[in-house]
């Protein structure tokens, strides 16, 4: 399996994006949706078949660490 790096940084919308009156809304969700969507990955191009081959991987690998929603975007096409 290969390696994912993430890297966070600090009071980004104030540091990275310049909003210096930023303020975040605390508890403002118990916690953030956590989800995957098709279009990214295929835009208008998506199958059953790539469908069926990536919510298998999601539920196996991410389900664990929290994600809950899988968005099938725009069309799926029939192969």
């Amino acid at each position: 399996m290969n390696e994912c790096q993430i890297s966070l940084i600090p009071d980004y919308y104030i540091n990275a994006l310049g909003l210096k009156f930023y303020k975040s809304i605390p508890r403002r969700f118990k916690a953030a949706p956590v989800g995957w969507c098709s279009w990214y990955c295929y835009y208008m191009g998506a199958t059953e078949a790539d469908m069926a081959k990536e919510t298998d991987a999601l539920a196996r690998y991410l389900k664990p660490y929290g994600l809950e929603y899988v968005q099938l975007d725009a069309r799926i096409l029939s192969t």
